[in-house]
């Protein structure tokens, strides 16, 4: 990937713990390690408050990633949901065709949040330059809704816990 002065990417923060975490930025300046400036990350001091600057390494630094008009989204998808200024990897766990609403479980966060479709994007890797869709895809294979959840079930006096069993499938899709 060739890297210019000016162009808009979105950067890993891997400081602050923030794994899966993409924030969009501007490149300001190229050398050994590349100087970028947050669109939505403040830093604030004694004359206000202004766009985070930082140095990060070249592996942490990627192109936007393309955006596909008209998405379609469903149950159990991976996907990149816009919470607390960035891009987080999460799978969709629950959909509400009637609100467009869409509950999105962040496994990192260990928590769930619901969005509409404008803050959700289909997951893709970028890999040796390229965009990859779905190089891992998860599929739950669960025998109700509530366990998919991570509810727990009762039956009767003897008490068990019915667990979601979740596989990881590589595909190799084009592109």
């Amino acid at each position: 990937m060739e890297l210019k002065e000016g162009q808009e990417v979105e950067v890993l923060d891997e400081k602050n713990g923030f794994k899966d975490t993409w924030y969009h930025a501007k490149i300001i300046k190229l050398n050994r390690m590349i100087l970028v400036e947050y669109d939505n990350l403040w830093a604030t001091d004694q004359q206000g408050s202004q766009r985070l600057r930082d140095f990060v390494k070249k592996c942490s630094v990627r192109p936007l990633p393309p955006r596909e008009p008209n998405q379609i989204f469903e149950c159990y998808q991976e996907v990149d949901a816009y919470h607390n200024d960035g891009w987080k990897k999460g799978t969709i766990i629950e959909v509400d065709k009637k609100l467009l609403r869409f509950t999105v479980f962040f496994t990192v966060l260990k928590e769930k949040v619901d969005f509409g479709a404008e803050n959700l994007r289909v997951h893709v890797d970028w890999i040796d330059g390229k965009w990859v869709k779905n190089q891992q895809q998860t599929l739950w294979l669960c025998p109700s809704l509530e366990a998919a959840r991570g509810y727990n079930r009762r039956d009767g006096a003897n008490q068990h816990f019915v667990q979601c069993l979740h596989t990881l499938i590589k595909s190799d899709y084009p592109g």
